[in-house]
């Protein structure tokens, strides 16, 4: 188990990083603050990682910011920086339809896929997020990561 000091200087560029990738630039690091005070009210975590749990806290930060906000959830507005495109010309057209499908998937496939690509997360981790069991989680993102495929095959003409 992790001292909240410790875990807080281990998990904060995380879960920034996080957070950034699903808001305005301009209130990020806030919504960061609320999740770690948050934290603090509530520590420590159940498990033996600390990460997962800072995860689902951002996520229903982010959530509770745009139902204040009455928008929807962001990750239509998907940060360019989140998607820097590789050198090659030929990745750059793959980048393009890649995020066209990714915003084409409904908000459930979307987080699962984000949580499990852009964060790095496991399935067990992924439901530790998510409040679901970890079969579930596996499931989901087995769906999703099929629903993402077939969107992309759309947009190229591949089919599987």
């Amino acid at each position: 188990m992790q001292h909240f000091e410790t875990a807080y200087r281990l998990c904060y560029p995380r879960v920034l990083a996080y957070l950034r990738r699903r808001t305005d630039d301009s209130v990020a690091e806030d919504l960061c603050a609320d999740v770690f005070a948050r934290a603090w009210s509530g520590w420590p975590p159940r498990g033996a990682d600390a990460m997962p749990w800072l995860y689902g806290i951002a996520r229903n930060v982010v959530l509770e910011h745009y139902r204040r906000r009455r928008e929807s959830v962001p990750l239509d507005d998907v940060a360019e920086s989140a998607w820097a495109a590789p050198s090659a010309e030929t990745y750059a057209a793959a980048e393009v339809d890649i995020s066209r499908a990714l915003r084409a998937l409904n908000e459930t496939d979307r987080e699962i896929i984000t949580l499990y690509a852009w964060e790095n997360l496991r399935p067990a981790e992924i439901a530790a997020v998510l409040g679901i069991k970890e079969n579930a989680a596996r499931v989901r993102l087995h769906l999703a990561r099929t629903r993402l495929a077939d969107l992309l095959n759309e947009t190229t003409g591949v089919t599987r």
